[in-house]
């Protein structure tokens, strides 16, 4: 079954977030800042959908998809004395999160080839994650493909991903996304991917 996540899976989307994506900036922060921080921040934002699976009681994946980049970056400038203290915390503790930190605040420059568009405005999916026990079972095809019918039924145009993996990549590739062109931040690029939802 896939459904919108409640507070009640925050700490399982800890565990797999941190499990699936460990090089992550946000994996990096900790789980605490996971728990107490990002998930109770998303889940009660507006500009947010968070999908989970669940198989026999158990959240197995979820998927992250925001409405409009832009509008969550000014989301997050609203609670950023709680999310500074929690980054300081986590900084003062392990010196190489700030350098990912600053890494991220790094403006991208983000390379459209041939269209113009508008992609920090676009809804996106954000983070897509599923457990290792239930890898290459369709589950992640599953929540991007329900991610993406709700957006349809927003009347949103695309959805944008970026992915910084080849696997990444040809995942989205086959569920019908096609290359806009490429991130740049510092010595990382990342690919820029659309999906038309018209």
């Amino acid at each position: 079954m896939i459904r919108k996540a409640i507070n009640l899976d925050i700490e399982r989307l800890v565990k797999i977030h941190r499990d699936s994506l460990p090089y992550s900036l946000l994996s990096r922060l900790g789980k605490e800042f996971l728990r107490e921080n990002f998930y109770p921040f998303i889940l009660n934002s507006d500009n947010v959908l968070l999908l989970v699976k669940e198989l026999k009681g158990e959240v197995v994946g979820f998927a992250l998809f925001t409405y409009n980049g832009n509008l969550l970056t000014k989301e997050i400038m609203k609670h950023k004395i709680s999310l500074s203290i929690a980054l300081i915390k986590k900084v003062l503790s392990d010196f190489k999160i700030l350098f990912a930190v600053l890494r991220r605040l790094k403006t991208p420059r983000t390379v459209v080839e041939n269209q113009v568009l508008f992609v920090d405005e676009m809804p996106e999916l954000y983070e897509l994650a599923v457990s290792s026990n239930f890898r290459n079972k369709g589950i992640g095809s599953e929540l991007t493909e329900k991610g993406l019918s709700i957006l349809r039924e927003k009347n949103q145009p695309k959805c944008i991903v970026r992915s910084a993996s080849y696997v990444a990549h040809n995942f989205f590739l086959k569920l019908g996304f096609y290359d806009i062109g490429k991130e740049v931040r510092g010595k990382s690029e990342r690919f820029v991917m659309a999906y038309d939802l018209t």
